[in-house]
């Protein structure tokens, strides 16, 4: 049924002319075995954390100001997603100044809200013809 809408979608589409962008996207969130460490004295880490795999999802919003320049186009946005990369509990080395052992954690939910400002994007205009002055791509 994915595949009906998203190939509809493609042979309907029009040229659009306007400068703002929003999109919407999902995917995988995978993290690699971490290292935590403490911020406060005394000094100890906790090494070869796992951290679980999570979907992710998130939506941006941007602006191009292709005003500036024919050969290329400037622009800005902001990102905004949110995954849970839950910690399992598990037996980890805590590592401290002068020695280490083994400890077991308890599992930790972790829900995390990111942010990011494209301050400055670049798009460069593909193939372009009469029908898509700004480029296919």
């Amino acid at each position: 049924m994915i595949h009906v809408l998203v190939l509809a979608f493609v042979l309907l589409a029009t040229p659009a002319f306007a400068e703002w962008e929003a999109a919407f996207y999902s995917g995988g969130a995978f993290t690699n075995n971490t290292h935590l460490d403490s911020t406060e004295p005394p000094s100890v880490t906790l090494n070869r954390v796992k951290v679980d795999s999570s979907g992710t999802a998130g939506g941006k919003l941007g602006y191009w100001f292709t005003e500036i320049s024919k050969s290329v186009a400037l622009g800005a946005g902001i990102d905004v997603f949110y995954f849970r990369p839950n910690i399992p509990g598990q037996t980890v080395e805590l590592q401290f100044v002068g020695g280490s052992f083994p400890v077991a954690t308890n599992p930790i939910n972790v829900r995390t809200l990111g942010i990011g400002f494209d301050v400055l994007k670049l798009r460069v205009p593909l193939l372009r013809d009469d029908e898509f002055p700004n480029g296919r791509f």
